[in-house]
């Protein structure tokens, strides 16, 4: 594990350590990016320090033991029986833990990192097949719109995590020859604990081998694992704990709308309107005089005629129990999203 070939070039242990990047000028972005996360995966230090997103709590700066990532990759790669050479396709910044990860796993299975600038719109680098792939769902649903099938199904499994799968992304995944995943995981699991196959037939996300489930009193997840430095990590996805390595995720727990003491999760109403719109949108929440909370629906696009909006309130009211209904329609013409591309809920 002291070497790992990037975009079929052999890089050893021993030339990354003694590169000095500031006088290099032949790499590309990317390239400078994994070579600079090589230099503190083989340094001396037993550690990685990574910035958590907020999964667990407030987001802070963690140390990951090196051994606990490796141990992760080495999971991921026994999961989709990866076998050395094959190549994998980083579109992700290693800044973050799922492009680090990449990193990790193509080093532990002796696997060709094929590092591409990150772009929204993957369709430049579908000129070859890979045999894995990760991208966070924006990226996917931007590719897939864009190339069409043809392109895309030139991955012959793709893992999409840092945020949800929704219907159109999913409905246009099932027409290509993809074998797709999403996933589950944060920082501090050293990325993904969980996999739910994108199928109708799948609804629950199965554990890595190593990983077991437990929930505590606000039904929020409870990750139990062999590997990681916390051998018991409470999470606040709120969540339906079919079995030991099984559950269907239910939403996030400070996203929770408490409306007149009833609790509401955005993500179950999102997923039981998602064939009424046709364009982005998302639910959250707003300070209501008599309820204290209440339900807002946000749809990214210039505010109809009134008409219009009653039709969709309508259509919601059909689907919805009388406590979900949105009361308020907010319009934005474009979303706000993290730097991991998550949409920021606030409105």
């Amino acid at each position: 594990m002291d070497n790992i070939r990037i975009n079929g070039e052999l890089y050893t242990k021993e030339y990354i350590r003694k590169i000095n990047i500031s006088e290099t000028v032949s790499f590309t972005p990317i390239v400078v990016s994994v070579i600079e996360f090589l230099k503190i995966w083989w340094d001396d230090s037993l550690y990685v320090k990574v910035n958590t997103s907020g999964s667990t709590g407030e987001p802070k700066t963690i140390e990951l033991p090196k051994s606990s990532m490796l141990a992760s990759a080495e999971a991921t790669l026994k999961f989709f029986g990866l076998k050395q050479n094959a190549n994998i396709l980083l579109v992700m910044s290693p800044q973050y833990i799922a492009g680090k990860m990449m990193i990790i796993r193509a080093i532990a299975g002796n696997l060709n990192l094929c590092a591409e600038e990150p772009v929204s719109d993957i369709t430049p680098y579908l000129n070859k097949e890979y045999d894995f792939c990760a991208l966070v769902p924006y990226q996917a649903l931007t590719t897939i719109k864009r190339s069409g099938k043809q392109y895309f199904n030139n991955i012959k499994t793709l893992i999409i995590g840092g945020g949800k799968v929704d219907s159109e992304l999913e409905s246009l995944l099932l027409e290509t020859s993809v074998e797709c995943y999403s996933t589950y995981g944060m920082t501090e699991t050293a990325s993904h604990v969980a996999l739910k196959k994108i199928s109708a037939e799948f609804t629950a996300f199965q554990a890595l081998p190593g990983i077991i489930f437990d929930t505590d009193e606000r039904e929020c997840l409870i990750i139990k694992n062999e590997y990681l430095p916390e051998k018991e990590i409470i999470t606040n996805d709120v969540v339906k704990l079919n079995d030991s390595t099984t559950f269907i995720w239910k939403g996030r727990f400070d996203n929770v709308i408490n409306s007149g003491g009833v609790k509401l999760y955005p993500e179950t109403i999102e997923d039981k309107i998602k064939d009424l719109i046709n364009i982005p949108f998302f639910i959250t929440k707003f300070d209501h005089e008599l309820l204290g909370e209440a339900v807002a629906l946000v749809l990214e696009c210039d505010k109809p005629e009134i008409n219009e909006e009653s039709r969709i309130l309508s259509e919601i009211e059909s689907v919805v129990n009388k406590y979900e209904k949105p009361r308020k329609i907010v319009y934005k013409s474009c979303f706000e999203l993290t730097p991991t591309g998550k949409i920021r809920r606030q409105i």
